[in-house]
């Protein structure tokens, strides 16, 4: 059994048929006094603005029944029957600010919460296309594209003026040579630039 104790002296006076609480016309009266119900472990304390517990203090509804949360008889808070928060009023305060305009909330993965600013965009090519071959697009923002220099090709990359030089690694000019001999009805072919065409007399 509760018990209700106070110090004053007037005495717990009221309706027995109280339907809601937020009417104010209803319900259990005391003056200058705080209220302890308790049991056989914890206390709760009541008195005209506050609400305490020495125990670990639970608010909840049983049957499938929703929490409602209200500031000037104003509904600002409800906690659905599903468990969803549906903040009403659409307005957030963290640690008493509401941020800069454009702000996201960013968590640094120890639970603490602050207010951030959007990473700034990256201007970037969604693919490179070459044309008879596999497009090769990026798989994110940070995504690298990786040039690798064919045979008789060398590249160069500065860092500094933002460039990449292809270069011929062969020869700096080319040959003046025929591909092909033809004697007679038949051609001789050679093989590769440095190949060697011997006369014998």
């Amino acid at each position: 059994m509760a018990e209700v104790t106070h110090s004053s002296t007037s005495y717990m006076k009221g309706s027995a048929d109280a339907d809601h609480i937020l009417d104010g016309s209803y319900g259990y009266t005391t003056s200058q006094a705080v209220v302890n119900v308790s049991d056989s472990e914890h206390n709760l304390y009541i008195d005209g603005q506050t609400l305490v517990s020495d125990g670990t203090f639970v608010i909840g509804t049983t049957d499938s029944k929703s929490i409602i949360f209200a500031t000037d008889s104003t509904v600002a808070a409800h906690i659905n029957t599903d468990g969803a928060f549906d903040l009403k009023s659409g307005k957030f305060l963290l640690d008493g600010t509401t941020g800069s305009p454009n702000q996201v909330l960013k968590s640094d993965g120890y639970g603490n919460l602050s207010w951030a600013d959007l990473p700034t965009q990256q201007n970037a090519f969604g693919g490179i296309i070459v044309s008879g071959q596999d497009t090769v697009t990026s798989s994110g923002l940070a995504d690298n594209l990786t040039l690798i220099a064919g045979s008789g090709i060398t590249l160069s990359t500065n860092s500094t003026n933002k460039t990449v030089t292809i270069t011929s690694s062969g020869s700096s000019g080319a040959a003046n040579a025929f591909s092909t001999i033809a004697v007679g009805g038949s051609s001789i072919n050679a093989d590769s630039s440095s190949d060697t065409l011997t006369f014998s007399w």
